[in-house]
């Protein structure tokens, strides 16, 4: 049985199960949020909202026209250029004038003949010749009103100073949060590892059942958005929180219940990203 299968079975028994120590825990588990916060703003400025400001325009002013030619000068630009290549996106394209996507770096991403600069004004912006560089944020025509992608945008320019596209990177929330959540996994498996080769898969399978449960979030607003396989029971909960109320004067940690059990919980904004938006991590351990 997988441990969040197990979680989700034992979480349902009900407050009966559990003592007087489920507060303290939830407690303890609400400290480690809140240096699991600290890390996910360090990484998220590092990887995203440091790094693309530099590295979006220096990369567009070496992809001249045509525009045909660009992916192929793109791709290999990112996979020498370290802020490109360790940054966190969801995907990288290409538009022309007009805001249409030429070109998309990801596959799964079906957005090729898609128009950008109705739904992201950043991208507008920057085919305007109005800025160097814009950030902001919107959704595609067709998305959920509460759909939240963050999109930064650089001029493609020709030999005269003529604006010939933009180059796009897309930042979708759900991916931010399965993004940061993976690296805090990540992290916390590297710590917890035996180096001890002996008895290893029965080890781990220990100390996998005694790992907390951790989920991270991103907020705008009163939105939640979390990565998809996430518990609907601690997604009902936690939007409950008012995490946008609770961390108008910085970063808020707290405890709170979801189905009966103490969740530590830590959050904070980032203003770089947007009005209103900020990052939640939230934890249990049984």
């Amino acid at each position: 049985m997988k441990r969040r299968d197990f979680f989700a079975i034992f979480a349902l028994v009900g407050s009966a199960a559990f003592g007087s120590g489920c507060k303290s825990k939830a407690t303890t588990q609400s400290e480690i949020a809140a240096q699991n916060v600290d890390r996910l703003l360090k990484l998220v400025a590092e990887r995203h909202v440091d790094s693309m400001p530099r590295a979006l325009p220096a990369a567009a002013k070496k992809l001249g026209p045509p525009l045909e030619k660009v992916p192929a000068k793109f791709v290999e630009m990112r996979d020498k250029t370290d802020d490109l290549r360790a940054s966190k996106r969801s995907f990288f394209a290409v538009v022309d004038p007009t805001g249409t996507v030429t070109w998309v770096d990801e596959s799964n991403w079906k957005v090729e003949g898609r128009v950008l600069s109705v739904g992201f004004p950043s991208v507008q912006e920057v085919l305007d010749g109005k800025l160097p560089w814009s950030r902001g944020t919107g959704r595609f025509g067709g998305d959920p009103e509460d759909a939240l992608i963050f999109m930064d945008a650089a001029p493609i320019k020709d030999d005269g100073g003529k604006i010939a596209g933009a180059l796009v990177c897309a930042w979708e929330a759900i991916d931010v949060a399965t993004d940061l959540q993976s690296q805090i996994l990540t992290e916390m498996g590297m710590e917890s590892a035996d180096p001890n080769v002996h008895n290893k898969v029965k080890e781990q399978r220990k100390k996998q059942m005694e790992q907390p449960d951790v989920w991270v979030a991103i907020f705008r607003g009163k939105v939640l958005y979390m990565p998809e396989d996430a518990y609907q029971p601690l997604l009902d909960s936690a939007k409950q929180l008012d995490l946008l109320g609770k961390t108008q004067n910085g970063k808020f940690v707290g405890t709170f219940d979801v189905v009966n059990s103490g969740w530590g919980v830590a959050a904070a904004r980032i203003p770089s990203m947007g009005d209103g938006v900020g990052v939640a991590v939230f934890r249990h351990k049984s």
